[in-house]
């Protein structure tokens, strides 16, 4: 059986978070599409985060392949600070799995988490979504073996 693989890019990114009298933080020359609640974010997307995120196809349409969609999830309903950060990077995926597979979106994705945010008290969940600029350069390497051959040299 062949597994279809969608590309996902997943950077380590260290930025200086803002206090709580700074605006939101939005990542360097992005602009950021929209924000999406989601009322039960453990359980997946629920129907007003999916009408929301259908709401921003049109916009997702205009961005072109030379640039990368940011996924941010946010579910600060967690009671450890690893369940939350687990849960809001699960939550940006689901998010990213369904633009997918519901509007077929295969740009280059960023998905990150953002477990703790103080502007958003009281929601469940919550999904920012920006397009930023590519900073990057795609290259082929070509290697002496199949990594996932699990066979020692």
């Amino acid at each position: 059986m062949q597994r279809a693989h969608i590309p996902v890019i997943l950077l380590l990114m260290s930025c200086a978070m803002p206090t709580m009298a700074e605006e939101k933080f939005t990542p360097p020359e992005c602009t950021q599409l929209g924000t999406v609640h989601v009322a039960k974010p453990p359980t997946g997307l629920d129907e007003h985060a999916r009408n929301s995120l259908d709401t921003l196809m049109p916009k997702l349409k205009k961005v072109g392949r030379d640039k990368l969609i940011w996924i941010e999830g946010n579910d600060s309903t967690g009671t450890l600070s690893e369940n939350r950060l687990t849960d809001s990077f699960n939550l940006a995926r689901n998010v990213q799995i369904y633009l997918a597979s519901r509007h077929n979106v295969n740009h280059d994705i960023y998905l990150s988490a953002a477990p703790d945010d103080p502007y958003s008290p009281g929601i469940a969940g919550t999904v920012r979504i920006f397009v930023c600029p590519k900073q990057f350069n795609e290259d082929t390497i070509e290697l002496s073996r199949n990594l996932t051959d699990s066979t020692r040299d």
